[in-house]
């Protein structure tokens, strides 16, 4: 590809009249989108929205404004656009590179984008909602004070954050700079631990496998301290991978303890023993954490993080960085969830709604990208192990209420999961006794 000086019409517009909007969108954006190109493509067809040779060969991103049409003869004709490149451009492409994809790959339909969707009404809901603040829950309270706030929390949101959790903040700020320096390394040297479905470890980048791809990168990691240490030493390059893996270690340790609690009350607070969750939820063997990583995205706007989805675990607890971008779906509002230093985020998975028969929901939620800031997040998710049976608990299943899913075992029922994804909706339907 080579730069030129472009003549004729650009999308149905001079160029004049094309500068100018360049103007307006420098103007838009606070003079972020700093650099323009011109870019010569043989045809319409083969025009790209995403990474392109320049000075400096190396991949960009760009923004088209418009197309340009020249030459004398339509053999002659080519196809320009202006561009607009963003000074971010080395860590946008990051998730891009090594693949054939376009920033294009990522834009959902019109009708599915967060810019296009429910109004997000803060992290205070309208008066629709009740005047019901989202749920703030101080941990060090004791038990039998904290079941019956825990309860309302699950039952009226499905989401709460919590506090005096008893993770120290400093082990969180390090696994998130460990992550970042991990996050920031050359996909060359990523892929070493690539996660191959359905191994659960290993890292995520974009691929072609989703129909639609989520702006992010991802790394999968699991407890066990011989798994997680021999899994970093397959990336030489990663000099922090010893102290990284001690603080994953601990924390699986401490969030572990954390979710078997928050559980154990959640049921408390629907009279089950507490026996019998632990046959359910006594080892977190099979759960899960998965550190996200979101570049600078150019087209934050028209992608997500992650798209709108329930956990089908059982329960997740979230950290999310000082950006933010959790958004829950709450009577039919998408309510932005802010962060706060020294809070967690909390919320009810499927395996948790079909043993409490309903009585706890497992809410619709989505992660958005910024396209001036990367942002970083990781979740515990929660699981019982493939060979536990999950059945609505008895004591919530009477002849006035009951049962609303059949019981499983996990392993048949992680089994539906993929697809289920496929389809846009959550496993759980496929045992609800109506279906």
């Amino acid at each position: 590809m080579k730069r030129a000086s472009p003549k004729g019409d650009v999308g149905g517009r001079g160029v004049g009249s094309a500068k100018e909007a360049l103007r307006q969108e420098l103007n838009e954006t606070g003079g972020k989108a700093c650099k323009v190109g011109w870019v010569a493509h043989k045809s319409s067809h083969s025009l790209k929205t995403g990474k392109i040779g320049f000075a400096s060969g190396c991949p960009i991103p760009i923004r088209i404004l418009g197309g340009v049409d020249f030459g004398t003869s339509r053999a002659e004709s080519r196809r320009w656009s202006i561009l607009v490149l963003s000074p971010e451009s080395g860590r946008i492409m990051a998730c891009l590179e090594g693949t054939d994809l376009t920033v294009r790959d990522f834009i959902w339909a019109q009708n599915e984008r967060p810019s296009t969707g429910l109004p997000c009404n803060g992290d205070v809901p309208t008066s629709d909602m009740e005047g019901a603040a989202f749920p703030k829950v101080d941990l060090s309270l004791p038990d039998e004070e904290l079941v019956p706030i825990l309860h309302s929390a699950a039952s009226s949101w499905g989401f709460f954050r919590i506090f005096n959790h008893g993770i120290p903040e400093t082990l969180l700020d390090s696994i998130a700079t460990h992550a970042l320096h991990f996050f920031g390394l050359p996909s060359s040297d990523k892929i070493a631990i690539a996660r191959n479905p359905p191994a659960p470890l290993g890292y995520t980048s974009i691929t072609k496998s989703a129909t639609i791809k989520s702006w992010s990168e991802a790394l999968h990691l699991m407890p066990g301290e011989v798994r997680i240490h021999s899994l970093f030493q397959r990336v030489p390059s990663f000099q922090e991978s010893q102290s990284f893996s001690i603080d994953v270690i601990k924390y699986f340790s401490l969030v572990g303890a954390l979710a078997n609690r928050i559980i154990t009350l959640l049921f408390r607070g629907l009279m089950v023993d507490d026996e019998e969750i632990k046959l359910v939820f006594g080892s977190i063997d099979s759960s899960t954490l998965r550190i996200n990583h979101y570049p600078v995205c150019p087209v934050a706007d028209l992608t997500y993080g992650s798209p709108p989805h329930k956990d089908y675990g059982g329960l997740a607890i979230l950290h999310q960085d000082e950006i933010g971008g959790l958004e829950v779906l709450k009577d039919g509002h998408w309510v932005a969830v802010e962060p706060e230093k020294g809070c967690l985020i909390v919320n009810i998975g499927d395996v948790i709604q079909m043993m409490s028969n309903g009585k706890y929901q497992s809410v619709l939620h989505r992660s958005l990208v910024k396209s001036s800031q990367p942002r970083l997040s990781f979740v515990f998710f929660h699981f019982p192990s493939d060979d536990s049976f999950i059945a609505p608990m008895s004591k919530l299943v009477t002849k006035d209420s009951p049962a609303k899913y059949r019981s499983f075992y996990m392993k048949d029922y992680i089994s539906m999961f993929a697809i289920a994804q496929k389809a846009n909706h959550s496993p759980l339907l496929f045992f609800e006794e109506s279906s």
